[in-house]
């Protein structure tokens, strides 16, 4: 399961599902990664703020944040994420959601994302 399950494997599947969603997915796993995902310098740095003096050095990290910007980009990733879910399972279930009508209701969902 472990061999089945590691991201290169997925996104092999992921490409070869079509309509753009592959470069979808890869992006949106990159961002997450990239802010916070697994630790790294972008995801730190973004919410690290350093104070000092000439004896002590402090470092604060926030968890909670007031940053419009950081909140207005984890809300709109939130939402391509839960748009590219969908899109990964019409590709599985395809006729079940042209049968109720789901497949052109994402594509309204996803208007300006």
């Amino acid at each position: 399961m472990k061999k089945e399950f590691r991201i290169v494997v997925i996104m092999k599947y992921v490409d070869k599902i079509g309509d753009h969603i592959g470069s979808v997915i890869r992006e949106l796993y990159e961002r997450t990664i990239d802010y916070g995902g697994h630790p790294n310098p972008r995801g730190v740095m973004g919410t690290m703020r350093v104070k000092g003096n000439e004896h002590d050095v402090v470092v604060m990290v926030d968890y909670i944040t007031d940053n419009q910007l950081q909140i207005e980009l984890a809300m709109k990733t939130a939402a391509q994420v839960g748009i590219g879910v969908l899109k990964l399972f019409e590709a599985v279930f395809t006729k079940q959601f042209k049968r109720v009508g789901l497949s052109e209701r994402i594509v309204r969902l996803s208007e300006g994302l």
